[in-house]
């Protein structure tokens, strides 16, 4: 049996692997936001209104902005390597995502830099919130 490379297929995947590396770097941007939050919502209305479970994994979930982020977006579980449990979960204590979840909208609702790190950034540090 012979194996047979297809240059194209991995031309392909590469290509994939650099787009998910980008998106990695620019996890809080809108376009990637608004993908996020569209899956929440189609697993929420899925199984005929009965919802499915969705866990975000990895890196992302264990830094802080970005843990603050998909809390507001409405994300319920978060897994992550065990270094960034302890102060994920101090920050996830303190944050009010009552006062946060508008916040979040509004920010999002802005016109102007794609990315929504600096924003978000900021009202952290005026809530004191150990970011």
């Amino acid at each position: 049996m012979t194996m047979h490379f297809d240059w194209s297929t991995f031309a392909l995947q590469t290509v994939n692997f650099a787009i998910l590396v980008w998106l990695l770097h620019r996890f809080l941007y809108r376009p990637v936001l608004r993908l996020l939050e569209h899956l929440l919502v189609a697993a929420r209305s899925a199984r005929g209104g009965a919802g499915v479970p969705v866990s975000l994994c990895g890196e992302a979930a264990s830094r802080p902005l970005e843990a603050m982020t998909l809390a507001g977006l409405g994300f319920t579980s978060l897994s992550m390597p065990a270094s960034g449990i302890l102060p994920i979960k101090a920050l996830l204590a303190e944050l009010d995502l009552g006062a946060f979840r508008p916040v979040l909208s509004a920010i999002r609702g802005t016109t102007g830099a794609a990315s929504l790190r600096e924003p978000i950034n900021v009202w952290a540090r005026e809530q004191g919130l150990p970011i």
